[in-house]
């Protein structure tokens, strides 16, 4: 392995320049379900939400996806934000769930004209291969009480928002342990 893939491994979080009093809306792409999570400027986690579209359509349209994404976030976000996501990538292995991840990364490009992404990480930089239920109780118990209320009513994809937001803010290591 190359030294800059190492570094690029082992980097901790945030790997990006937080902008300051900025808060930070993180979302976790899909084809039709997208995860979005909106922290405040004091780094808590403001509402987070599972976005549903086009649902039975055989045409599909990222644009759809994209301004249904932007509606909830102009909807809850007050001030200026750093956008980070997690982009998928094609892992040559059997049990890959997207085969075809250009439309996943056409949204993305999408939400990059609108907020430009602060940074984006691999699902294995900020989860690595802990089981989901694992994963998602160790986020939990990084919440603040106010949070786990937020945290209880939520889906797995603005779960996984929610645990790339936190891995950015730096209060979840890359396996979910708080810090």
């Amino acid at each position: 392995m190359s030294c800059a893939r190492l570094r690029r491994r082992y980097r901790r979080a945030p790997w990006y320049k937080p902008t300051p009093d900025a808060g930070l809306v993180a979302v976790d792409l899909g084809k039709r379900k997208v995860g979005v999570a909106v922290f405040d400027a004091h780094k808590r986690l403001v509402a987070a939400r599972t976005i549903h579209t086009q649902r039975g359509q055989q045409e599909w349209d990222p644009h759809i996806t994209a301004e249904a994404v932007l509606a909830f976030i102009n909807n809850n976000v007050d001030a200026q934000a750093d956008w980070v996501c997690e982009y998928p990538h094609l892992r040559h292995n059997d049990r890959d769930n997207h085969h075809n991840i250009t439309p996943l990364q056409r949204v993305g490009d999408i939400l990059a004209e609108a907020g430009g992404w602060a940074e984006k990480y691999r699902p294995s930089e900020w989860k690595r291969q802990v089981h989901k239920e694992l994963h998602h109780r160790r986020i939990r118990a990084a919440l603040s009480t106010p949070e786990q209320d937020v945290w209880d009513a939520l889906g797995h994809d603005a779960r996984d928002a929610v645990g790339i937001g936190l891995f950015a803010l730096g209060r979840i290591d890359h396996i979910g342990r708080p810090r």
